[in-house]
């Protein structure tokens, strides 16, 4: 059961390739709300009530479900099943962040300065990002906080050694956090991030200077337009490029980089109140790790070592047919900025196609774009950049919910190798066996390929906008993000690496412990595993073929007489090896 090379992708076949193919506000949330109650996750009789408990209700719970979470149960899918997706989605939006990186280093005591170096353990991420998308609960918030983690994009390797992983850990904290809040917010904390400093040189970067020929750095002013905000390109509210006389019009110019760059100097990492202290190692002077986790500040006096004077450009500034005056100071520069920035017209498609294009289907039809974007600019009372109605807006859109997308081949995305691996996590309960979660980066072409956090570059593990070459997804004018990253050894590794986390001998990680015990229970009845299984991992996405090659390797492990829970295990395992390595599984729809 290898996944498909994108040479030999066949589109008539089931789980072939990929995704997909004005209007007000009011009347987009009406579409999303009759979608909801229409579409997913149950069907209607003739006189308009819900009809749940039935299997095809609980499949279309089951896929509302994995747009919107990492992995799901039997039991989730009945409470979708039974509330109706839009008051599921409303129920986990309105839960908390209900797990922090900083309750997971502090309670391991991995934040303390002493003997042990944790200042210098990049690997603690690792621990902590895959115990939150493993076990920590709020599932959906979670979700959309790693869609937002490739969007907003923060690498391990581009922060600075001390106390790196507790800097992204902090970013991540920020994702979870501002997840369903609006997007003006969540772009400055993104801004003042002490990781996001680090990684785009937003962190000390200073005013020119004639003398020296020194000018502001012009790494983060570049980025939050291309990848963050605004794209290369003047959009329509559908994602279209906007064409005059034939050619798009690009968005802003290397002069309006260069102006840009003049409001993000004069900020630095916030050390107020904190001590450096000897280190109990060899080394350098070690600060309390509060500094990579509190906004960084325009305040001289506040950072190490201190100054009197600001660095902060105050000559004017001039970009994107905007203009500060000179001697605005640095917080009212950047407020102006990121306020014209998060209102410009081309936020909301931009953003919106992406969001779509991480959670639900690669190729979104213009409409889909559009009913999406309109949701951005106004939830329907008002309010622009209200994440919580944006994800809501994609999970329950007509297009994301429409039981036809299931056999439509220009509908779904390849699932990413790290949602795969967390959602064997989460599905089955994989728990650390000592509480340590000591998994190494997956992200070397051995093992996943990708691992949170860890992307090659700002630009993500691939882009969304990638066609393979040569491929049928080129020939049907489809975009194959993820594909980017499918080469031939880790296609071939990941049938490894889920091999071996299934069986519990994976050499990434200490063992990791899945829950099967209602599996086994039920594994003495082929068909009936085979069913539960393709609900919570496929959403019964499963084609005929794949369901007898499953079947028929699962019927053929006899189980013994005597103690039969081993070879009940082996029928639970292998079967979830081949329906998580079958192309059904691969292409989520």
């Amino acid at each position: 059961m290898a996944f498909v090379s994108p040479e030999g992708v066949d589109p008539s076949k089931s789980g072939a390739m990929l995704a997909g193919g004005g209007a007000s506000a009011l009347a987009a949330v009406s579409i999303v709300t009759a979608a909801a109650s229409a579409l997913s996750p149950s069907t209607e009789d003739s006189g308009g009530n819900r009809i749940v408990g039935t299997k095809e209700s609980r499949k279309a719970a089951a896929r509302v479900g994995l747009h919107a979470s990492i992995g799901v149960t039997a039991a989730e899918i009945d409470e979708i099943d039974q509330l109706g997706a839009a008051a599921w989605l409303d129920r986990q939006m309105a839960l908390p962040n209900d797990g922090t990186s900083v309750e997971f280093f502090s309670n391991r005591g991995l934040d303390r300065i002493d003997q042990n170096g944790h200042w210098r353990n990049e690997a603690y991420f690792d621990s902590m990002i895959w115990a939150h998308l493993f076990e920590g609960g709020n599932a959906v918030r979670k979700r959309m906080a790693l869609a937002l983690s490739e969007i907003f994009v923060v690498s391990l390797a581009g922060i600075e050694p001390m106390w790196r992983a507790h800097a992204a850990g902090a970013y991540w904290d920020i994702l979870n956090a501002h997840a369903f809040s609006d997007f003006r917010t969540l772009l400055e904390a993104v801004t003042l991030s002490p990781a996001m400093g680090q990684y785009l040189n937003m962190k000390g970067s200073r005013a020119s200077d004639p003398s020296t020929g020194r000018v502001p750095d012009e790494n983060f002013a570049r980025e939050i337009m291309q990848l963050f905000t605004i794209g290369l390109f003047e959009l329509n509210l559908d994602g279209s490029r906007v064409l005059v006389n034939g050619q798009p019009v690009p968005t802003y110019s290397n002069a309006d980089v260069e102006g840009l760059a003049k409001v993000f100097t004069g900020f630095d990492l916030d050390y107020s109140g904190l001590q450096i202290v000897a280190s109990p190692i060899p080394g350098p002077p070690v600060p309390e790790v509060q500094v990579v986790r509190r906004p960084m500040t325009s305040r001289p006096r506040s950072w190490n070592p201190q100054q009197t004077v600001s660095t902060h450009s105050v000559e004017e500034k001039r970009f994107l047919g905007r203009v500060i005056q000179p001697g605005t100071g640095p917080d009212r520069s950047l407020k102006l900025t990121l306020d014209w920035l998060a209102n410009h017209q081309n936020v909301a498609p931009f953003i919106s196609k992406q969001l779509i294009q991480r959670l639900v289907t690669s190729n979104p039809s213009s409409s889909y774009v559009m009913r999406v974007a309109t949701v951005f600019n106004d939830n329907g009372s008002g309010v622009r950049g209200d994440l919580a109605a944006v994800f809501k807006a994609i999970i329950l859109d007509p297009e994301a919910v429409d039981p036809s997308g299931v056999a439509n081949p220009f509908f779904g995305k390849v699932r990413e190798p790290m949602l795969r691996f967390a959602q064997w996590g989460r599905t089955f309960r994989a728990r650390s066996t000592t509480g340590a979660w000591s998994i190494r980066p997956m992200n070397p072409e051995t093992l996943l390929n990708q691992s949170p956090f860890r992307s090659p570059s700002v630009f993500n593990f691939f882009r969304p906008d990638y066609v393979p070459p040569r491929s049928q997804a080129a020939a049907n004018g489809m975009a194959a993000p993820e594909l980017q990253i499918a080469t031939d050894n880790a296609v071939a590794n990941y049938v490894n690496v889920i091999y071996r986390t299934v069986y519990e001998n994976g050499y990434w990680s200490e063992v990791l412990k899945a829950n099967y015990e209602y599996e086994i229970g039920i594994a003495s009845d082929a068909l009936k595993l085979l069913d539960h299984l393709d609900l919570i991992l496929t959403a019964g996405q499963l084609s005929e073929f794949t369901r007898a090659t499953v079947f028929d390797v699962v019927n053929n492990i006899s189980v013994s007489g005597l103690d039969p829970v081993p070879s009940l295990l082996e029928r639970v395992r292998q079967a979830v090896v081949l329906i998580m390595c079958s192309n059904d599984y691969l292409v989520q729809k």
